[in-house]
């Protein structure tokens, strides 16, 4: 979810939520002693499919090649423009 841990902000833009997002997803997996680097899978969720190409410009920043496996899925989702889950090697 693109909620700031500490202030509770949603960001307003799709690509800003979808750092927020990515950002948080990076906290967990450091928190779980691995790291995005480690990711094995991605899916996203997007309210719409139009916007994937805005989640393509952040995605290389928080992924390397080879990318893991990623699905990015319309989905209904309430509140915010992103929504993103990850598996992660350790």
């Amino acid at each position: 979810m693109p909620k700031n841990p500490e202030t509770d902000d949603v960001p307003v833009t799709s690509v800003e939520q979808v750092r927020r997002t990515l950002d948080n997803l990076a906290a967990i997996a450091t928190d779980a002693r691995t790291s995005v680097a480690n990711a094995v899978r991605v899916h996203m969720y997007l309210p719409d499919i139009e916007t994937v190409h805005e989640l393509n410009v952040v995605y290389p920043e928080y992924f390397v090649a080879p990318y893991p496996e990623r699905a990015t899925i319309q989905a209904g989702i309430r509140g915010c423009l992103v929504e993103i889950d990850a598996i992660m090697a350790t």
